[in-house]
């Protein structure tokens, strides 16, 4: 009878012991994963499955780990789902702002995206010293946003991380667009502030190692080894080119705080970061090559604007032997999408051409058709024109050289924080 009894309350334990694993070893896979790690399986649920989480979530709005799945869903699949992205980044901002989730680009927003920065801003207001949210909302914003919130958001990040470079590169970038919308001493003050603070972040970026896809980084442990090594390659390239992209607004940032020693200096530096790359053999046909398009392109870009960049330091100098060997440098580049369609930066060689210099025009254009194969034609009647004496009208060409500050908002729209553009 006893063994009887026995055997019937273990026929009702095993089910009940078997579940209490069951939960508690989804307990320990979900504590275990980072929410970058659930972001990733999130961009591959179906449909079924993501309307599935949503109900879980409707039923249990604390489930934190089901809103993540659910943002690394709404992130790989169309804009279509913008209303329920945003519902779900509104409440991780205002019941878990200090979560990994709530920092990761998932969790960051086009649509939504003042009602989200004013939500960051309450928080931040009531827990100024709490290091996770601060940085948390420094990386919610757009990196075009000229705001003053933003600036008391970055600020306030870079004070808790000053050793971290990615907020003091932001706060520097920040100053580096405003300066597209300021002028007299406002602009000088503006411009100081950009260079040291980008100054700083690349010697900090320099020293920093990169550990995304490194042997050891949560990024890497689910992948193959041979690939995660080719991330890490790749991560290791973008950063040395966004160093020379961050050297180069720098620079820039430096003349227009009257520092063309220190300008000449980092703009000097980066190409010289250029030639190593490029001079690197990572840009072929193979694997690493092909990740690295984009790279390459960056490069193109930024060894023309080097070259510019001192162009314009010898023409306020005086110097205009130097002048005319960086014109015709900065044409001497592989090109990039934006100069292949946009065309080249042509303030400098009007300039030039004001002063005379015309062979050195002449060859910069010239020089300029290898890779502005769209406009070959007008080159070749612009060269006609100065060789007959004659200042060619560029058209649209000029237009091309304010690009970047006709892309800025006026620092106007970003404070209009109550309202979505």
């Amino acid at each position: 009878m006893k063994s009887r009894k026995r055997i019937l309350r273990w026929i009702v334990l095993v089910p009940i012991l078997l579940f209490v694993i069951i939960v508690l070893s989804f307990i320990v896979m979900t504590k275990t994963e980072s929410d970058s790690d659930l972001v990733r399986k999130g961009s591959k649920l179906s449909q079924a499955e993501a309307g599935r989480l949503e109900i879980a979530v409707a039923n249990n709005p604390n489930d934190v780990a089901s809103r993540t799945l659910l943002l690394g869903y709404y992130n790989s699949v169309n804009r279509s789902y913008t209303e329920p992205k945003r519902n779900h980044v509104f409440w991780l901002i205002k019941n878990r702002p200090d979560s990994e989730i709530a920092g990761l680009p998932a969790a960051h927003l086009s649509s939504g995206y003042f009602q989200g920065r004013a939500l960051w801003l309450e928080q931040v207001e009531a827990q100024s010293s709490n290091r996770a949210v601060v940085l948390n909302a420094a990386r919610f914003l757009d990196r075009k946003d000229i705001g003053s919130v933003a600036e008391k958001l970055l600020t306030l990040a870079n004070d808790l991380a000053p050793d971290e470079f990615e907020y003091g590169e932001r706060l520097g970038h920040y100053y580096y667009l405003r300066l597209f919308t300021e002028s007299g001493v406002q602009r000088t003050v503006t411009a100081a502030k950009s260079v040291d603070l980008l100054a700083r972040a690349v010697n900090q970026m320099k020293s920093t190692p990169v550990m995304q896809y490194s042997s050891t980084s949560v990024e890497s442990k689910n992948l193959p080894s041979d690939f995660a090594k080719l991330l890490n390659q790749k991560a290791v390239v973008e950063r040395d080119v966004f160093v020379v992209e961050t050297l180069q607004d720098a620079a820039m940032a430096g003349i227009e705080s009257n520092q063309l020693g220190r300008a000449a200096s980092m703009a000097s530096e980066s190409l010289v970061q250029i030639k190593t790359l490029i001079d690197s053999g990572q840009f072929g046909d193979d694997d690493l090559g092909k990740l690295l398009v984009p790279a390459f392109d960056n490069l193109g870009e930024a060894r023309h604007r080097g070259n510019l960049i001192l162009c314009k330091i010898a023409l306020d100098n005086g110097d205009m032997a130097s002048a005319r060997k960086y014109l015709v440098e900065s044409a001497n580049t592989h090109g990039s999408a934006v100069l292949d369609s946009f065309g080249p930066d042509l303030s400098l060689a009007k300039e030039m051409l004001a002063k005379g210099e015309k062979e050195a025009v002449i060859q910069y254009l010239q020089g300029c058709s290898r890779f502005w194969k769209s406009r070959r034609e007008d080159i070749a009647v612009w060269v006609q024109a100065i060789n007959a004496g004659r200042k060619p009208d560029f058209g649209i060409a000029d237009i091309n050289n304010h690009l970047e500050e006709s892309l800025i908002q006026p620092s106007q729209y970003w404070d209009d924080i109550g309202n979505d553009h």
